[in-house]
């Protein structure tokens, strides 16, 4: 276990709450009948493998006549077919027996969390398995154990977002709605905005699925454990505290919400962290439940939106020449406002990017280490909407805020032109 360090404003300590069993897959390798260990090499294989491509999230999917393996890395699938499952039937089969008994397939549903541990770093990854017709699905998300959670600075964000979004905070009102994808990323900015929160002039309260960290001056409550008829109970009584900052992981419920926007009316600011598919969509969704006077979405004043995107692997990127789509796509930008983008390219359309090739480093997956991207939106004051994404901070370059800081990123190598096109068209 990590050693704890003190918080600024007082001596309580941050550290880890929690720390899974270690699963040891080469010891159960070892230890296995001869006609099994092929089962946890190949499951050792899987794993490694996500590994290397930096995922957050590994699937394997029974079909009716193969299997799929997916690798999730920043915000995007990459699918292998299986056709010969025999291995990886074994491989489901005797992960699941060691997590849940030889009878596991009495549940209908099963979930738990164990530890893997990858050259120096240990990862909690928690496999969630629900039976199909066609077999066990299975889904595995990787949360690298690390002994303090991130600041804000820490996390991607640029010079004057940060700064727009320290002064967002300073308000005791209103409600910032934070979304991605990726629960992990969301989770990483509820902790780095609750570490930026504590004082001892506040009082902090936390509702979540699960807490990955305790935290100073602030009071935890995990829904994980609690029955979902008991939640809205729980939600209740903890409203009932005596709080002046509400942070909140995911849903609400929806007779809380009238509570909850009448608080941040009168003196209580509310965080709340949402997943979603894609964030120009959530946009819409607050828009149409502000001209409906929806409580919790005309409570909302500012979005701060992640955008997990994938770098190119340092160790197989070379210089790429575009393909006819890239092309047409940066000359679509080539507007008279925009004009000024011909700047950035030394050489027309060529000879500019860089795009990886796949090696073993990235198990040919061509991606480094995701990285974060942010957008902070605020309303509008006159209309009290928000602007579309595509049409936020435009700015002497023509360019949205999103799209300048993937163009940048794109320019000095660090991305291919193809993951901004990714990203961009959500």
């Amino acid at each position: 276990m990590a050693q704890p360090r003190p918080d600024k404003h007082t001596q309580s300590p941050i550290f880890r709450l929690d720390q899974p069993e270690l699963l040891d897959l080469h010891a159960m390798e070892a230890a296995s009948a001869p006609n099994q260990r092929g089962a946890w090499r190949y499951l050792a294989t899987l794993f490694e493998d996500a590994q290397k491509r930096h995922c957050q999230q590994l699937s394997i999917e029974p079909d009716a006549n193969l299997w799929r393996v997916r690798y999730r890395t920043g915000g995007d699938y990459d699918e292998h077919v299986v056709e010969d499952a025999s291995n990886l039937i074994w491989a489901t089969t005797a992960l699941q027996v060691k997590l849940w008994g030889e009878h596991y397939h009495k549940q209908s549903q099963r979930n738990a969390r164990f530890t893997l541990i990858f050259g120096e770093m240990n990862t909690a990854i928690t496999v969630n398995a629900i039976h199909t017709v066609n077999g066990d699905f299975l889904e595995f998300d990787f949360d690298p154990i690390l002994p303090m959670p991130p600041l804000l600075d820490e996390l991607g964000f640029q010079a004057n977002q940060l700064k727009a979004l320290r002064a967002r905070l300073r308000h005791n009102t209103g409600m910032v709605l934070i979304t991605s994808s990726e629960t992990h990323q969301l989770d990483d900015t509820l902790l780095a905005i609750n570490q930026e929160l504590v004082s001892p002039s506040r009082k902090l309260l936390s509702v979540n699925k699960r807490h990955r960290y305790s935290l100073p001056r602030t009071t935890q409550i995990d829904l994980q454990h609690i029955d979902q008829a008991e939640q809205g109970k729980t939600w209740n009584t903890a409203l009932d505290t005596s709080h002046d900052i509400l942070l909140i992981g995911g849903n609400v419920p929806e007779d809380c919400h009238e509570r909850i926007a009448n608080a941040s009316d009168q003196g209580v600011m509310t965080i709340q962290a949402l997943q979603v598919g894609k964030d120009a969509d959530q946009i819409q969704i607050l828009n149409a439940g502000i001209m409906r006077r929806s409580p919790l979405h005309r409570t909302v004043d500012t979005i701060v939106n992640h955008y997990p995107v994938r770098t190119n692997c340092p160790h197989c990127v070379e210089r790429c020449v575009l393909n006819e789509y890239e092309q047409h796509w940066l000359e679509h930008l080539r507007t008279p406002v925009t004009e000024n983008v011909v700047s950035w390219l030394t050489d027309g359309n060529t000879e500019q990017f860089m795009r990886s090739v796949g090696c073993d480093r990235c198990a040919d997956s061509a991606y480094g280490p995701p990285m974060s991207v942010f957008e902070v939106i605020e309303r509008n004051e006159q209309n009290h909407l928000f602007p579309s994404s595509d049409r936020v901070n435009t700015n002497s370059t023509g360019f949205t805020a999103l799209q300048r800081q993937l163009m940048v990123k794109a320019k000095k190598g660090k991305i291919s032109l193809d993951e901004v096109i990714r990203v961009l068209n959500g």
